[in-house]
């Protein structure tokens, strides 16, 4: 199956589908501040001790399994009552640098969207995959950034939407949404293997959450689609022991 973005009906339906991708959005800022509300603690020395996952894979389940999937009943989108979210999910798309075949690893999968009607010839279920990532130095930044050109260098088999999520799970006391935000849009703008056309700017749609953003890239091959991201960059630093 082609590109997921050359199946999309962009001019008709872009505007429908992206709402419910927001409304996703709201939901998964919604059990952040459930998650903060709770006074949830991670020691990350006992993590390591005591388990073998990345410490980002831990948080990202940890968000998954006690939260997005316990509180379905939050979302306030009938369009969305048989919404499926998995954590670590598993997709394959092809690398356009060696055109090999590759499995995709996804942090936050979900699936069940009822967008079906919106999309055409498709009879594979469209997926919205969300990726996690751990900012604790500089270099943080440059693996956050080498998820974009990830997402550039992607055909993806089946139908992913022209929709990416990512997370920020910021741990370093020193660096605010603010800061760690200019410092992507620093690492992007040095980068000639990501094109941008829109770097991140706030986008604000939840009521009580400052620290969403909005970023626009383009596929690193023909016919060279745009796609969006939207970033939400979560404040981990109190919830670390």
């Amino acid at each position: 199956m082609s590109d997921s973005l050359r199946q999309f009906n962009l001019k008709r339906n872009h505007s429908i589908v992206q709402h419910r991708i927001k409304t996703i959005l709201c939901y998964v800022i919604d059990n952040y501040k459930l998650l903060v509300a709770d006074g949830t603690k991670y020691d990350l020395l006992k993590i390591k001790e005591t388990s073998t996952y990345k410490v980002e894979d831990y948080l990202s389940n940890e968000l998954v399994d006690k939260y997005l999937k316990m509180n379905l009943h939050l979302i306030n989108n009938s369009q969305l009552s048989k919404i499926i979210i998995t954590k670590q999910s598993e997709e394959q798309y092809v690398d356009v640098i060696n055109k090999k075949n590759r499995p995709d690893k996804i942090d936050i999968y979900i699936t069940n969207l009822n967008i079906n009607r919106f999309l055409e010839d498709n009879p594979v279920q469209p997926y919205f995959a969300i990726e996690c990532k751990r900012i604790r130095k500089q270099s943080c930044i440059k693996e956050y950034v080498s998820d974009i050109r990830k997402f550039c260098n992607r055909e993806y088999k089946f139908t992913r939407l022209p929709f990416e999520g990512q997370i920020a799970f910021i741990e370093n006391p020193e660096y605010d949404p603010a800061y760690v935000s200019t410092e992507i849009n620093k690492e992007l703008l040095s980068r000639n293997d990501i094109t941008t056309k829109k770097f991140l700017e706030k986008e604000l749609f939840h009521c009580e959450f400052n620290e969403s953003y909005h970023s626009i890239h383009v596929k690193n091959f023909v016919p060279n689609n745009s796609f969006s991201i939207y970033h939400l960059l979560f404040n981990y630093q109190t919830l670390l022991v």
